[in-house]
């Protein structure tokens, strides 16, 4: 799996407080079961129990998690809804999901905290996280889920990420959801060689910041839904093979571009706009077409793309507002102009 390099401190804290906001969805920190995990899982409160190094919740309520499980899940059998706060999590499996729920789960990501899901075990077919029912993600917190041979985050009904930071790696799919995926706040960045999120419902974006890079497979790309994909605020970065049908109920302005032939890992594109350059971003999979969209673009203006050239020190998967772009050897230039519905099917 190609592994984004992830930047400094500085940013990820700078990410983290535009990210704080959200509370817990009414949780009460007083009678929340806490669980502290390590050689010895502890849990204080009721409605989880451990068996081995699974923890298993047992009941619906509030729980709040700690500590490091080098090879271990954490289990909800409840059908009940079930809140996880994740405090400096960090949960490793060698033979499955690091969370897996029969029913309805909010994670809860605490305020300048980070914490990790990890799946390392050998099969294309399994997930980090498997949720049975709806996937509610908030809180001011970074959440890294890491699928080094598997997808990432999958749910049976709707996923919603409301605030927060989220990264998935992985080398299957990145985010899946069988009913809807709402993206309302918080960032979203995704690195997979797969499908980068795929709705079987609608793909809606309303705000915050979303980078996904997807596969360039048949079916893979970076935003994918069986219907259509909305998009009335945020800032949207994607690439990949393919891209959804844009809705009649999107609502800002975007621009898409076919590169005419499949560009490298790690090939940039550069958007220029009135002769200035607007953004950077080279994505760390190969690629065949370019979605962006953001309040920064003007409906009707023309844009150019210079695509297969390269920015100095520039890491994978970040997007940059500064530096010289350097011409490849394989540049493609394109000018669009930016539309609500700007795919070319």
């Amino acid at each position: 799996m190609k592994r984004s390099s992830i930047m400094g401190l500085a940013l990820i804290l700078a990410l983290v407080c535009a990210a704080i906001g959200a509370s817990a969805a009414g949780a009460d920190e007083t009678t929340m079961t806490r669980i502290t995990l390590g050689n010895k899982i502890t849990v204080s409160g009721p409605g989880a129990t451990v068996n081995g190094s699974t923890v298993e919740i047992t009941e619906g309520g509030s729980y709040s998690i700690t500590g490091t499980l080098k090879d271990g899940a954490i289990k909800v059998v409840t059908k009940d809804a079930v809140m996880i706060e994740l405090d400096d999590a960090s949960v490793n499996n060698s033979s499955g999901p690091a969370l897996i729920s029969d029913g309805d789960v909010t994670i809860e990501l605490k305020s300048w905290t980070s914490s990790v899901l990890a799946n390392r075990n050998y099969d294309k077919g399994d997930k980090v996280v498997s949720v049975g029912g709806k996937l509610y993600i908030e809180g001011g917190g970074l959440l890294e889920v890491q699928g080094y041979y598997c997808s990432g985050i999958s749910a049976l009904n709707d996923v919603t990420v409301a605030d927060g930071i989220v990264k998935i790696y992985a080398s299957g799919d990145g985010l899946t959801s069988m009913g809807s995926v709402n993206l309302s706040g918080g960032s979203v960045d995704i690195d997979c060689e797969g499908r980068g999120i795929y709705s079987k419902g609608e793909l809606s974006i309303s705000d915050g910041k979303v980078v996904s890079v997807g596969g360039v497979g048949a079916k893979e790309g970076g935003l994918l839904s069986d219907t259509d994909l909305k998009v009335t605020g945020g800032t949207v970065i994607a690439t990949g093979n393919s891209i959804a049908t844009i809705s009649p109920d999107s609502t800002q302005a975007s621009i898409y571009a076919k590169t005419g032939t499949r560009m490298d890992a790690g090939d940039c594109f550069y958007v220029m706009y009135d002769s200035k350059g607007m953004f950077s971003f080279a994505p760390s999979n190969s690629y065949s077409n370019i979605y962006y969209s953001s309040a920064d673009l003007v409906e009707g203006e023309t844009y150019d793309i210079y695509v297969g050239g390269k920015i100095k020190s520039m890491f994978n998967d970040t997007i940059y507002t500064e530096g010289r772009y350097v011409s490849g050897v394989h540049d493609v230039v394109m000018t669009k102009v930016a539309a609500v519905d700007a795919i070319e099917y």
